[in-house]
């Protein structure tokens, strides 16, 4: 019932406040104790940063789904890791950004099932909650999300890497594999 102009300033704030939380909660995570000087500037560092600043401006899910990354990370340090499985489960809003670490900590769980079988759990479970109660609001939308991503890697090419479209496909996966051992004695930053 809200104006959009209200919501949308409200969710700019929300994702601003996430993003600032996200530090202490890998500071705990990582059981880094910095000072309260220190913490300052990592929170300055981040909210400044231009990936935050433009995510805050485009309004962007990535930082929500940043902020789950993080508190899952925080739940899975201090063991509890039903819960942790649950909200990695509700990161999968992005789920491009969400499944390779999903995938390796499901991996990582079954290393010592035992233990951290809570996690499989969790994730599993809310998943499936989540999947079955969006299909349920929006009968199809699988099925038509599949086709879409079907769509749009036609639509890109295939979305292969620079050196794919720079030179063929198979040159440019050549190159890149004979540039690895380069790029071990002469590490360059990644975008």
């Amino acid at each position: 019932m809200l104006p959009f102009s209200v919501v949308q300033a409200g969710f700019r704030w929300l994702l601003l406040i996430i993003t600032i939380a996200t530090v202490p909660l890998w500071l705990r995570a990582l059981r880094w104790r910095p000072s309260a000087t220190t913490t300052a500037i990592l929170i300055i560092l981040t909210i400044g940063s231009f990936p935050a600043v433009q995510g805050i401006k485009l309004q962007q899910l990535s930082l929500v789904v940043s902020g789950f990354i993080a508190l899952c990370a925080l739940l899975l340090t201090s063991g509890h890791f039903l819960l942790a499985g649950i909200v990695l489960a509700l990161a999968t809003i992005k789920p491009q950004l969400v499944w390779p670490l999903a995938a390796w900590l499901i991996l990582w769980t079954i290393s010592d099932w035992r233990r951290r079988q809570g996690f499989f759990w969790g994730f599993a479970l809310t998943m499936a909650a989540v999947l079955g109660g969006s299909e349920y609001l929006l009968p199809g939308w699988l099925t038509k999300f599949r086709q879409a991503i079907t769509a749009y890697r036609q639509y890109t090419g295939g979305a292969g890497s620079l050196l794919d479209v720079l030179v063929t496909t198979g040159w440019g996966r050549a190159i890149s594999v004979a540039s690895r051992p380069a790029r071990r004695l002469f590490p360059w930053p990644r975008p």
